[in-house]
């Protein structure tokens, strides 16, 4: 398979020398320590030591022997390999190649002394895919950024480097498996959403007849301020004589469906489209869908009448630690006093948002007094009103049913939102993307807390009686103290109660915890064995590290 994203220069530089070391590098890669150096005493000539010296280095700093040439280095490496083992005369390391085997046998002494692994051994092959996939689905980076985390990760975890060409079919593969996923996760929030958002957004692909772009191609290059109002707009702001549909409202057939096209009584209201033999419905609106009424039109305003938009402003983050500031500062840049934007720190999982709930009930009761200005209710993003795509539609839904338009100052929708035509599909369409995102989130994180327990770190308060507290307890007991008597001199090193002494309760429940270890040694090892077991098998429920290995 061809190195596709990787450029001459970045495939020939891979698993090499590509520059000389930075003076920091060389302190952290190339100093020897006393295990290397046990090693190399094993030689009998200079140029065997110093050729030794630089194989043990070159594998730590770029993941792989030089195999073929492995005086493949820049001098600087070796004058500083040889200051450190006292040769005057690095040139001697010339000589080291003059055997073929040597380094080659070298290196294999190197591999069994210091633990590194071939690529292609099952264990670590499937935690490198692990790694892989897991870092393809939830960071969004290019094929050239998750190469390069790749080889940081083998050269981390004492993998041999495979072959270029290796490498890059896993990165691709591994972007292949997670960009289906994303796919098929974005096509299951949109059909939650709305059923006929699918084939609407299939619809904005094909190309009309008589057109020379897409109408996807269409809206990029159109001005969406300057846009005019497409056929269907126009024709629906007249009621149908035949089946009695209101303005805003697509024709109904007599099954109860969204007809195919409009009545000829209503579009004929329409001066330039009266001449035509049919308008068809656009795929927006669902045609051959079950007929629901759409968003009525707001009725017209005196152009006499005084009018000004009144912004009601919304800020949102989901914890405690994040900060509003950036959000209140884009709000306060669009001139919304402060008495008018609603903060909160909640997650968008809590069904029940107060501040939210006022900013909606305040903009409701501003449109119900002043029905003749235009009520804005404003966010920075999507992301702050919601995460889920039915509730983020249904919210657009009612923002619209009330007479107020919907701004969002950032994100891909930037700008006022359009609840007809093309505006409510593409809501729809990045509603799905922000409820998918949330659900990278919780996997990411997830998947994070699983990584960490499988090292032996797991989350949570720290323990009120440490090992140390703990043998101080069974010293002083031994000697025949009391637990009460011991317990005020017991300091709390760590976590909320810093400082304090511990509760006897927590005393005595350590006391137990240890007893129980202590009369069955056996039975708990095994039960930590048994789990350590479970856990590289992936047989845990909510386990989700195999689940990203294909």
């Amino acid at each position: 398979m061809p190195v596709e994203f990787l450029t001459d220069e970045q495939a020939a530089a891979y698993g090499t020398f590509g520059e000389v070391p930075t003076r920091p590098e060389l302190e952290r890669f190339f100093f020897l320590d006393d295990d290397d150096r046990d090693l190399i005493a094993l030689r009998r000539s200079d140029g065997h030591r110093l050729g030794m010296a630089l194989q043990i280095c070159t594998v730590r700093y770029i993941g792989t022997f030089l195999g073929d040439d492995p005086l493949a280095v820049p001098w600087e490496v070796v004058d500083y390999l040889a200051g450190q083992l006292g040769i005057e005369d690095a040139s001697c390391v010339k000589s080291y190649a003059e055997r073929r085997m040597t380094p080659y046998n070298h290196a294999q002494e190197i591999r069994e002394r210091f633990g590194y692994h071939d690529y292609g051994d099952r264990k670590w092959s499937r935690e490198f895919r692990t790694f892989l996939y897991g870092r393809a689905w939830t960071h969004a980076e290019g094929p050239v950024a998750l190469f390069n985390h790749a080889v940081t990760w083998l050269r981390r975890h004492r993998v041999l480097l495979p072959g270029v060409s290796v490498l890059a079919r896993q990165v691709s593969e591994a972007r292949t498996v997670a960009e289906r996923r994303l796919y098929e996760s974005v096509a299951k929030a949109t059909h939650k959403a709305d059923r006929t958002l699918a084939p609407a957004l299939v619809g904005l692909l094909e190309r009309p007849e008589g057109k020379r772009v897409s109408e996807l191609e269409r809206l990029r290059m159109t001005d969406p301020q300057t846009a005019q109002a497409s056929d269907a707009d126009d024709v629906e702001r007249h009621p149908c004589p035949r089946c009695h549909a209101q303005p805003g409202s697509p024709c109904r057939s007599r099954s109860g469906a969204v007809a195919g096209t409009y009545h000829t009584g209503r579009f004929t209201k329409v001066p330039r489209l009266a001449k035509l033999l049919r308008v068809p419905t656009p795929a927006d609106r669902g045609p051959g869908q079950p007929w629901r009424p759409g968003t009525p039109i707001p009725a017209p305003v005196d152009p006499d009448t005084p009018s000004t938009d009144i912004r009601i402003g919304y800020a949102r983050c989901s914890t405690l630690g994040q900060e509003l500031d950036s959000q209140l500062d884009a709000l306060a840049a669009k001139n919304i006093p402060r008495d008018k934007i609603f903060a909160e720190k909640i997650s968008t999982r809590v069904r029940v948002r107060p501040k939210f709930e006022a900013a909606l009930a305040a903009a409701r009761e501003i449109k119900a007094h002043a029905p003749h200005c235009r009520v804005i209710f404003t966010v920075y993003e999507m992301k702050r009103l919601g995460r889920d795509a039915a509730e983020l539609t249904a919210l657009a839904d009612h923002l619209a049913a009330h007479g107020l338009v919907l701004e969002m100052l950032a994100g891909p929708l930037a700008g006022i939102y359009d609840p007809t035509g093309h505006g409510r599909l593409l809501f729809a369409f990045f509603a799905a993307m922000a409820e998918t995102e949330r659900e990278n989130i919780r996997e990411s994180t997830l998947e994070g807390l699983d990584a960490a327990a499988r090292k032996g770190k797991h989350g949570g308060r720290p323990p009120v009686i440490t090992d140390d507290m703990l043998h101080t307890v069974l010293r002083r007991r031994a000697n025949g103290e009391t637990v009460e008597q011991i317990q005020p001199d017991l300091i709390i090193p760590t976590g909320r109660r810093k400082g304090q002494n511990p509760s006897l309760s927590s005393i005595y429940r350590a006391l137990a915890e240890h007893e129980k270890q202590q009369t069955y040694p056996d039975a708990v090892a095994q039960a930590h064995a048994d789990f350590a077991a479970l856990q590289s098998a992936g047989s845990i429920p909510g386990q989700m590290a195999g689940s990203m290995v294909s």
